[in-house]
């Protein structure tokens, strides 16, 4: 499923997205976070330490740059 999260700075976007990713590694789903090449690295960093341990087997931080080797790995 593909979602389009709007909101102003400050009203919970990082942490609407964070639950909604912690939801679905919990349930086994496969998740990719497409974001801007200059935020990949925080971002890893920001899941990280808000998802649980065994969430690098469902979830993947990814940018446009490396989305075709993401997609073409599945």
């Amino acid at each position: 499923m593909t979602e389009l999260i709007l909101g102003d700075a400050g009203s919970g976007k990082t942490t609407h997205i964070a639950a909604c990713i912690q939801a679905d590694v919990t349930r086994g789903r496969r998740v990719f976070l497409i974001v801007p090449e200059q935020e990949t690295v925080s971002c890893e960093r920001y899941m990280a330490e808000r998802l649980p341990a065994s969430a690098p087997l469902t979830f993947e931080v990814t940018n446009f740059t490396r989305l075709s080797d993401t997609v073409f790995r599945m």
